[in-house]
């Protein structure tokens, strides 16, 4: 088990800090005010996270609302099978339990937006996200999760077709709404 670096310790905020294994949330992650903050029970009727179809009549303009008033959204109608969505669900799960240092091969490199890190956006707060971010461009998706499998083995090989699979199959639902495909 990894051991719990001092909450004001730059190792608290290292990319391997082990989320999962934690014993007690460092004073880095401690949001003060967090119950004062809009909740389901308190969104003045609103209690459902928005939905936002993709073919529906303005999908861009429903992401921003859903954005600026919830900061999360359900997207829906964007081709991808329950089947399929389950099994990506799967292997992302799978992605983010491994251990830091097999995930830190991935790591974001200083000045890039891909690999594995913490979410960007945290750098706009001053507290940590408790939280684990991969981003990718689907143009290098293979080389990138070499970094992650650099033995390229089953485990590259099923991440690899699921995380392909869901996003041939959005691509298509994405050009077809825009009826240039």
């Amino acid at each position: 088990m990894t051991t719990m670096a001092s909450p004001t310790s730059p190792a608290a905020a290292a990319p391997d800090f082990e989320l999962r294994s934690a014993e007690r949330v460092p004073e880095s992650y401690a949001w003060p005010g967090l119950d004062d903050c809009p909740s389901v029970e308190s969104a003045a009727g609103r209690d459902a996270v928005p939905v936002v179809d993709l073919l529906g009549d303005d999908p861009v303009a429903a992401v921003a609302r859903a954005a600026e008033e919830w900061g999360a959204f359900l997207l829906v109608g964007h081709g991808v099978p329950a089947h399929v969505a389950a099994r990506l669900e799967e292997q992302v799960a799978r992605l983010f339990a491994l251990p830091a240092p097999d995930k830190a091969r991935a790591g974001r490199r200083p000045g890039e937006t891909s690999g594995y890190g913490r979410p960007p956006l945290e750098q706009q707060f001053s507290r940590l996200m408790w939280s684990e971010a991969y981003s990718f461009p689907a143009a290098d998706a293979r080389g990138e999760f070499r970094r992650v499998w650099p033995d390229g083995g089953g485990d590259y090989l099923r991440f690899w077709y699921v995380v392909t699979c869901a996003a041939l199959l959005t691509s298509r639902v994405i050009c077809m709404s825009r009826s240039s495909c």
